[in-house]
């Protein structure tokens, strides 16, 4: 994980659309109790890895098994591994904890191949772990930044930070 941040250092007033209420109820992890998951969109800079690593930390302190990575990191690990026995061992290590974080969706292009097994992490993870995804692309833009024909439909809890030159709206199916 990244260098260690927490909620308290956070500055809600540099980033006033940060919904505060909703990341303190996030912070007291009934996520994690439910296997939901979470999406921080916005532009680069607003604090969305922090605000993952906050809830990391809060996780970590109380006894969940927490992974941190980034989604170039997540889909370079797969993809290189030798046979289909490694990539299935090293799938799991992705499956295991309670909380995954995969930070910097939307900077790395997935391949089909790639994009395919990161469908099949959420989907393999669905109702059993919770994930956390940030991302500096709106909803709009997932098709084609995963190359994915459709996701699983776990409970997404969706927390947007967005300065007005972001596009926020688009239509999230939870």
């Amino acid at each position: 994980m990244p260098t260690r941040k927490t909620l308290e250092e956070f500055d809600f007033s540099f980033q006033p659309s940060v919904n505060e209420r909703l990341v303190w109820e996030l912070a007291d992890l009934a996520f994690v109790k439910t296997n939901t998951n979470i999406v921080f969109l916005g532009p680069p800079g607003v604090g969305k890895t922090h605000l993952s690593i906050c809830l990391c930390v809060k996780a970590l302190e109380v006894g969940y098994q927490v992974l941190f990575t980034t989604l170039a990191h997540l889909a370079t690990d797969l993809a290189t591994a030798p046979h289909a026995a490694a990539r299935r061992q090293r799938l799991r290590r992705y499956l295991t904890p309670q909380v995954l974080v995969v930070d910097e969706v939307g900077y790395t292009k997935l391949t089909e191949e790639q994009a395919t097994q990161l469908f099949a992490l959420v989907r393999d993870r669905y109702e059993h772990g919770s994930i956390i995804l940030t991302s500096n692309t709106s909803f709009s833009e997932w098709g084609a930044l995963l190359a994915m024909r459709c996701w699983p439909r776990p409970c997404w809890i969706a927390c947007c930070i967005t300065p007005r030159r972001f596009p926020s709206k688009a239509r999230v199916t939870a």
